[in-house]
């Protein structure tokens, strides 16, 4: 969900439409609906949104305001409004009053959380060439979720994602917007270590030691935390592996710690283009070289370093 996380602005990626269709079908509860509710969903889940807009625009006309019915109605039609090509002032204008008439009006806690979340996306993200970003606004309907809903698990996505339009600042030269999106979340994170966010804060969090602030030491902690938790993206944490062995022992002085990662890049993420660097600064350090079966050739079974190994360095 690290999508974020914290994504570029464009439309409609595959994560997105998989939220979006989970975040209709879980609201629902998967419950037996009129054949109109499901030709409108099946027009959503085709993303046919200008097909869904006249299917829920014609529920709304007799659904009773409140009800489950128009809820429903309501929101998917808001959804469908945010994300119609081509976008425009017209089609998100009206995604936002649908999503407020839900905080206004619907019964259904789950609808009422996502439509705050889905006004602070709109803040956010430029969704049309004239529209104009504004984080602060963003960051206020986060904020909302968050006091609203405080014990639901949305709560730790609407921080996540709060913190991030402070980082997202950048305000250089102290970048204290930044250090405040830091403080947030790791505030968040002692009250609650067991989020099912907490792998992509901590790695948010190391992301944004590491660059702009140039905090290598805590960065370390951050990723190392992220290590301990597990990695959301399995499988494609390699340039992080890269990046934490770099720091430990380039510029920390943790030739343990940067072993670790360095043997873990090797066993786990062989195929990320550091393998063979990886095993060339085990070698340097004097650490082990494991056996890697897609290797076998280069380190064959797990060695002690011969120390004679190239001291060409690239960037963490």
């Amino acid at each position: 969900m690290l999508v974020f996380v914290l994504g570029d602005g464009g439309r409609v990626k595959n994560l997105s439409i998989c939220l979006i269709l989970l975040s209709i079908c879980f609201a629902s509860g998967f419950a037996p609906a009129q054949d109109d509710l499901a030709g409108a969903r099946v027009a959503l889940a085709e993303l046919e949104w200008r097909g869904a807009i006249r299917r829920y625009t014609a529920i709304l006309e007799t659904a009773k305001p409140g009800s489950a019915e128009w809820t429903e109605a309501t929101y998917g039609l808001g959804i469908s409004h945010h994300h119609v090509q081509p976008p425009s002032s017209e089609t998100i204008s009206a995604a936002m009053r649908q999503y407020q008439q839900i905080i206004d009006q619907a019964s259904d806690q789950r609808y009422v959380a996502r439509a705050m979340m889905n006004i602070g996306r709109v803040h956010e993200l430029r969704d049309y060439p004239e529209d104009v970003v504004d984080l602060t606004k963003a960051r206020e309907a986060y904020e909302k979720v968050v006091a609203r809903f405080p014990n639901d698990p949305i709560a730790g996505e609407a921080v996540l994602r709060a913190a991030s339009t402070l980082v997202m600042a950048f305000d250089e030269p102290n970048y204290e917007q930044v250090k405040s999106g830091i403080t947030m979340l790791e505030k968040w994170l002692a009250a609650h270590p067991d989020d099912a966010l907490a792998s992509v804060m901590w790695q948010y969090i190391g992301d944004a030691y590491f660059r702009p602030l140039a905090d290598y030491e805590n960065a370390l902690r951050a990723y190392e935390n992220v290590d301990r938790l597990g990695w959301t993206d399995q499988g494609n944490q390699g340039p992080w592996y890269w990046r934490a062995a770099q720091l430990a022992e380039r510029f920390l002085d943790k030739p343990d710690i940067a072993a670790k990662y360095y043997a873990k890049i090797i066993m786990e993420t062989p195929n990320s283009g550091k393998a063979y660097e990886s095993m060339e600064s085990l070698r340097r350090l004097g650490k082990p070289v494991p056996s890697s079966p897609l290797f076998e050739t280069v380190a064959p079974s797990t060695q002690p370093a011969a120390g004679t190994a190239s001291t060409q360095r690239s960037e963490p």
